[in-house]
Parts: structure tokens; C-alpha cells; sequence
């Protein structure tokens, strides 16, 4: 791994703060504007569900801020408020594509099957919580956890959902699968580097998936 001068990381993670909160503004106006405008209600509950993983980060990194404009030493406060940030959104955001891959192969009226929905929830959250502790506690066998989780949930989504789809659908789906293994990775930076990094993938993944689902169904 590696680590960044602390005033260079601490500068660049300010500028790639400010790059990421101003996308996140933009991608949750987009959301929901189309959350009220989109007629197709699979597409509609996928942009409200948009809308709500957009606003979190929003008042997230306005509270980072507060912290990263006082002292260098807060960090790893920082670092727990992304992945709480994280423990909610990241679930939201699976459900949202979810809903925009069945809405590309022409079912709309999926339903909120309880089973495998909870279970994406429940293996969505202990992968946030499991790459949080990897953050502090490097351990083989929680690591061995985390790709357990990690197979399990995109196991699931596929089996689920993608086994019979199309081939825009499938790439959206690796798109979910490269930023979530992304996330996984850089936990076992050093703190402020990891921090840096996030702030763009934050923006890549949620905001980004804002984009993909407009330009999907406009």
C-alpha cells in the first residue's frame, strides 16, 4: 500500500471532497427530478431510492468537512462516518439497480420478493462492517469472511436476477461488482490515503449509478 505526504493528502482529499459533494448535489437533483417526472414505476421506485442514497452522502461529507477543516487527527472519525454513510446507502443503491435491471428486461412489476431483498440487505451491510474492521484489525480469517460475503451477495444478485437477463443488464451488474470489490480494497489503505480515494469512489459508484440509470431508461 501506500502513503501520501499528510498535508498533500490531506489537500487533495479537500479537493476531491469538494469535486465529489458538488456530483452528489447534481446526481441527487437528477434522481429526483425523475423519481416525479418518470412514469414506469419500476423505474420510478429505483430513482426515489436513488434520491435517498444521494441525499445521505450530501449530509455526510458536510459533517466530514466540519472535521477536516479543524485537524488532520480526525480522520479516522471520518473514515467511521463514510462507512455508516456506507452501511445504509450501499444496500439502497443494490436495490436501485436491481430495479433498473428488471425494468431492462421487461418486467415491470417486480415485486419486493422478501427473501432474497432482505438477504442482499443483510449481506450488503456485513460487507461494510467487515471491511470497516479491516480498516484496524487486519486478520486472515476476517478477510476469508469478507470474500464469503462478498461471493454470497453477488451470488445472490445474479442467481436472482441476472441469470436469464440481457447483456446491458449484465454489465451493469459487473459495474455493481468491480466498485464493490473497488470499496473492499481500498479499506486496507492507510486511513487518510483511504479517504482520499473514497471521496471518487463515492461519487463512481452512487452518483455514478444515478447517471447510468437515467441514461438507461430516458
Amino acid at each position: 500500500m501506500f502513503n501520501l505526504p499528510i498535508t498533500i493528502s490531506k489537500n487533495v482529499s479537500l479537493l476531491t471532497f469538494f469535486i465529489s459533494f458538488l456530483g452528489f448535489i447534481s446526481a441527487f437533483v437528477l434522481a429526483f427530478i425523475n423519481s416525479w417526472t418518470n412514469t414506469e414505476k419500476t423505474v420510478k421506485n429505483a430513482f426515489q431510492l436513488h434520491a435517498i442514497s444521494t441525499i445521505v452522502p450530501i449530509i455526510t461529507y458536510v459533517c466530514i468537512y466540519i472535521k477536516m477543516i479543524k485537524n488532520i487527527s480526525a480522520f479516522p472519525g471520518i473514515l467511521f462516518m463514510r462507512y455508516s454513510d456506507w452501511l445504509l446507502t450501499l444496500p439502497i443503491t443494490f436495490i436501485s439497480l436491481i430495479y433498473i435491471i428488471s425494468y431492462l428486461n421487461c418486467n415491470q412489476s417486480i415485486r419486493l420478493d422478501k427473501k432474497p431483498f432482505i438477504l442482499i440487505i443483510f449481506l450488503s451491510m456485513l460487507l461494510v462492517i467487515g471491511n470497516f474492521l479491516t480498516s484496524f484489525y487486519k486478520s486472515l480469517n476476517l478477510l476469508i469472511l469478507i470474500g464469503i460475503v462478498f461471493f454470497s451477495l453477488f451470488f445472490t444478485i445474479y442467481n436472482k436476477y441476472l441469470r436469464n437477463s440481457n447483456a446491458v443488464s449484465k454489465l451493469l451488474y459487473f459495474y455493481m461488482l468491480i466498485s464493490t470489490l473497488l470499496f473492499s480494497l481500498i479499506s486496507k489503505l492507510n486511513l487518510i490515503d483511504s479517504n482520499l480515494v473514497l471521496n471518487l469512489l463515492d461519487l463512481f459508484y452512487k452518483g455514478g449509478s444515478v447517471l447510468i440509470s437515467w441514461y438507461l431508461t430516458r
